[in-house]
């Protein structure tokens, strides 16, 4: 685990030991908004139905079912 107060070892050293990447320290995990939960539900809608459907066919389900413009 990173320390982020030791003074002996700075972060960019404790991470290279670690074998981790600095920038996952400072990542925050954000909450995902309702809009964003109700586009993947219609995606896993159309790909229960057609699971051989590609990103571009999904993406023109989405438009012409319902009007979503993702992507």
């Amino acid at each position: 685990m990173v320390d982020r107060y030791d003074p002996s070892y700075s972060i960019t050293k404790q991470c290279r030991l670690l074998g981790v990447a600095k920038s996952g320290l400072y990542y925050e995990k954000r909450l995902m908004s309702d809009s964003d939960k109700s586009i993947l539900n219609r995606i896993d809608e159309i790909y229960t139905e057609c699971p051989f459907y590609g990103a571009r066919k999904i993406f023109r389900e989405l438009k012409s079912r319902y009007g979503i413009k993702a992507g």
